[in-house]
């Protein structure tokens, strides 16, 4: 009798934390590590894939200071691995490698014809084309802001005049903050190129929150930096727009340059060294 006691006891007996360890480490630690792995996304999920502590002290440190990070790159038609024409994948510049997603594009996203408007902040800016419908003799566009990590998508509401977006930026992340601003290189009806932008987190949830930021700018390209919007038009005129303050006192941004450089032959993109 008192050795099946012994016995019941023995198997009630709760096995040790083995990540108790983990849970217990300094904040200062995590910060510590987690900025020796801010070069590479990859890392950074697996760090937070260690336990809810680790995944907890990730946000915290991204939230008070993002981390530079490698992009990753997104061929249009990729060599290796060999994969089929309704996924995608991305190559990483910090570890030489191309990784698959495991969504399908094509149950993503439904419209006739999709097509990619950049990148920004981690998120993928994609447009639908609905040939059923048409809106100025065009056809109705649908646009989302996508994360293929998360998976998170965001349907934008564009204004009805908008027949044609073709590039969308974001002046920060929507993963960690929700009052980010939108602008986007559009077409007119009768009117040309211009560009357009409303602030998520304002309220500004519908077509009517757009405002128009300029008209007939014929703009070629767009970044955002530091709140900062530079625009280049496809004569060369370099614009720079200061969106910062523009939540809180609900003003509008403004034109702190505007300038044509000496330039010869064709410039049409941007880039911003980090």
């Amino acid at each position: 009798m008192a050795m099946a006691m012994a016995c019941t006891t023995e198997r009630k007996t709760t096995p040790p934390n083995r990540n108790r360890w983990a849970d217990e480490l300094l904040l200062e630690l995590f910060e510590l590590i987690l900025k020796k792995l801010a070069s590479n996304v990859l890392d950074i999920i697996r760090f937070k894939a260690v336990c809810s502590s680790w995944n907890r002290a990730a946000a915290r440190s991204y939230t008070s200071a993002p981390l530079p990070q490698y992009p990753w790159l997104m061929p249009s038609i990729p060599k290796t691995p060999p994969i089929d024409h309704e996924s995608r994948c991305f190559f990483s510049l910090a570890e030489n490698k191309v990784y698959k997603m495991d969504w399908n594009w094509k149950k993503t996203f439904h419209g006739d014809g999709v097509s990619r408007l950049g990148s920004s902040h981690g998120w993928l800016a994609i447009k639908e084309v609905n040939t059923e419908k048409k809106i100025y003799n065009e056809y109705k566009e649908i646009v989302h802001l996508f994360n293929p990590i998360s998976r998170e998508r965001l349907t934008l509401l564009l204004a009805p005049k908008m027949t044609r977006t073709d590039k969308v930026v974001l002046s920060s992340d929507p993963s960690h903050n929700n009052n980010f601003v939108v602008v986007v290189i559009h077409s007119r009806f009768f009117e040309g190129t211009g560009l357009a932008f409303y602030q998520h987190g304002r309220g500004g949830d519908n077509a009517a929150a757009w405002t128009n930021l300029s008209h007939g700018s014929s703009c070629a390209d767009m970044v955002f930096h530091n709140g900062h919007l530079f625009t280049l038009s496809i004569v060369h005129t370099i614009q720079v727009w200061d969106f910062r303050g523009t939540h809180d006192n609900n003003n509008y941004p403004m034109k702190i340059m505007n300038f044509r450089p000496s330039i010869d032959g064709n410039v049409n993109s941007m880039a911003v060294d980090e």
